[in-house]
């Protein structure tokens, strides 16, 4: 009990199954995401908040630093495998894609680099 208001937590999955139930699943907002809370704390769900280790807090900082990590890691391993799709319109092999990945880059046999078309409708802007 905090100031005369009771605290509860609240399962973040219980908010967004209630909004889905009130029609709004996609769209997240927070006046709908105030109006599914409002509903589970109507119904009596939540529960009152838990004091947490602080070996548990740190182990859940270190999970998201992880996480944020490997999302960079996974960003940066795509790039050059996106870039080289853009160039090379054709399928690029799994050994040119593994040279990108060791920025060994390889050009991709001729047979799979489209020809380029020399006669166009309109003429390029400069």
């Amino acid at each position: 009990m905090m100031a005369g208001h009771d605290v509860v937590e609240l399962n973040p999955a219980h908010v967004k199954a209630v909004r889905a139930q009130q029609g709004s699943r996609r769209l997240k907002t927070d006046r709908r995401d105030a109006a599914a809370i409002v509903d589970l704390v109507i119904s009596g769900s939540g529960r009152p908040p838990q004091q947490r280790a602080d070996a548990l807090v740190e182990q859940v900082v270190w999970a998201g630093v992880r996480r944020r990590r490997v999302r960079a890691r996974t960003a940066l391993t795509n790039q050059p495998l996106g870039t080289l799709d853009l160039v090379f319109r054709g399928p690029v092999n799994k050994i040119n894609r593994e040279a990108a990945c060791r920025h060994d880059v390889t050009h991709p046999p001729v047979t799979t680099v489209p020809r380029q078309h020399a006669s166009r409708k309109t003429p390029l802007r400069t």
